[in-house]
């Protein structure tokens, strides 16, 4: 199959067609991440990606891109950490922080991404829940993305997930 296999800009289902549930203030895009994600191409800026299952693992990397960054006060590390503690944890979400790296390994990219469960998918979303009205990356300022970097990062991603809703 395709590797995008499923692109729904409105109500986001899985391939079984039922309804995911999503916060109904605003809209979802959902990929359903398929098992053969592309190779790797060498046109991009990203030479790595790292996925982090603990807030705390990709800490050190989170407040080095902090430092020189386009974001939101929602995808700083002193929102996202204690959010995860008390109400993600809470709610079943499991962090899953996506980043990618330069040649040199410096960050350029974080994606403070979260896994819940619903309907037996593994959804994989922003963290922050309805308490963050902003979900955006960590990007640093002067990085432009191509597409085989976001192929980058959903090859690594497609493990974890079975629907990315954004």
């Amino acid at each position: 199959g395709s590797y995008y296999s499923n692109l729904l800009l409105t109500n986001p289902c899985d391939c079984r067609g039922r309804n995911i549930p999503r916060k109904p203030s605003f809209m979802s895009l959902a990929l359903s991440l398929a098992s053969d994600p592309p190779a790797a191409s060498s046109s991009g800026t990203l030479a790595r990606v790292a996925a982090f299952d603990t807030i705390e693992a990709a800490q050190s990397h989170w407040r080095a891109l902090e430092q020189d960054a386009f974001m939101t006060p929602y995808q700083r590390y002193d929102f996202l950490e204690p959010w995860q503690r008390h109400i993600g944890a809470a709610e079943g979400i499991a962090p899953l922080i996506a980043a990618g790296f330069d040649r040199t390994g410096t960050p350029l990219l974080l994606l403070p991404f979260g896994v819940r469960r619903s309907g037996g998918l593994r959804v994989v979303e922003y963290l922050g829940g309805k308490h963050a009205n902003f979900n955006f990356p960590v990007l640093r300022r002067g990085v432009a993305l191509a597409k085989s970097d976001i192929d980058m990062v959903m090859a690594q991603l497609a493990p974890h997930a079975d629907s990315l809703m954004l």
